[in-house]
């Protein structure tokens, strides 16, 4: 009789049987053995990715971008430790420039229905932070246009201050001679207009960015779980690349006049009022590369 088809004392089951169950369970007993060592000393990896979801936004405080990603660590969890983004016009040589953006906050992102870009929610302005293993996480960073960011501040205390000396004048004027007439509510119109107008130009001369194609990079440098402390630092990297449109600065320079109306007004009348900040979302073009590099 074949020595396969001889039955176990034990069980009763072929010896055949028995050997395929214990070479079945010792080769996955290994294999799992194998996969928690690998894990073990392998330190986890972080992904990031650069969605489409982007926009840009003039404050009293400067020209801000605000730039989503993805994060996801693979492996075990993640503490992240620097931040670096910057955006590029693309273009000839004597056409491309470089603007270093200056992180300011880090937030969340809540994505709701009514919503397209989601719901912000501004937390912390460090950039250390540990993403858990396995799990996607949505992010958005609020980044000034760096070293232009005076300017704006500078032309809006300009603004306030012709304002205030403009209010001022007609409260005195009122306090004299009581309501002004016609005429007179023409003249203080259109200095008021003449305020406007020169605050306009001077807010849209302290905006940077211009009709083309830019593409946005980010570099986050982290280090990953490794048994029972950290890897060494690595650099995660993502791109992604926007068009702005022929349209953008006239629709700019719209919003602009329009936002510096509602503040003159609100310093005028000593009352707030919301106040309408320029934005333009501009057309997607595509995702760039992902790499993870060692430091």
């Amino acid at each position: 009789m074949s020595l396969l088809c001889q039955t176990s004392s034990v069980s009763g089951l072929p010896l055949g049987a028995l050997w395929f169950a214990f070479v079945v369970t010792a080769s996955w007993t290994l294999w799992q053995f194998a996969t928690m060592l690998i894990k073990w000393f392998s330190s986890a990896t972080l992904h990031v990715e650069l969605t489409s979801r982007f926009f840009w936004r003039l404050t009293e405080l400067g020209e801000y971008v605000f730039p989503q990603c993805v994060l996801f660590s693979d492996n075990g969890p993640c503490r992240i430790s620097e931040i670096s983004l910057a955006l590029t016009r693309r273009g000839e040589n004597s056409n491309m420039k470089r603007f270093a953006l200056r992180l300011e906050n880090i937030g969340s992102v809540k994505q709701e229905a009514s919503k397209p870009l989601g719901e912000f929610h501004f937390h912390t302005s460090s950039p250390i932070h540990f993403i858990a293993a396995d799990v996607e996480e949505y992010v958005v960073y609020r980044c000034t246009v760096d070293e232009f960011d005076q300017r704006t501040v500078a032309a809006i205390a300009n603004l306030r201050e012709k304002v205030i000396a403009f209010g001022q004048s007609v409260k005195e004027t009122l306090d004299k001679e009581g309501e002004p007439n016609t005429a007179e509510q023409d003249q203080l119109m259109k200095r008021f207009d003449k305020i406007v107008e020169e605050s306009s130009v001077a807010m849209m001369e302290t905006v940077q960015l211009d009709e083309g194609e830019y593409e946005l990079t980010i570099e986050i440098t982290y280090r990953g779980k490794k048994g029972k402390g950290w890897g060494r630092a690595r650099i995660a990297k993502s791109s992604v690349r926007f068009r702005f449109g022929k349209e953008f600065r006239d629709q700019v320079k719209s919003s602009i006049k329009s936002c510096v109306e509602a503040l003159g007004r609100m310093i005028v009348r000593g009352e707030a009022e919301p106040i309408p900040y320029p934005e333009y979302h501009p057309e997607f073009v595509k995702s760039g590369s992902m790499a993870v590099v060692k430091k």
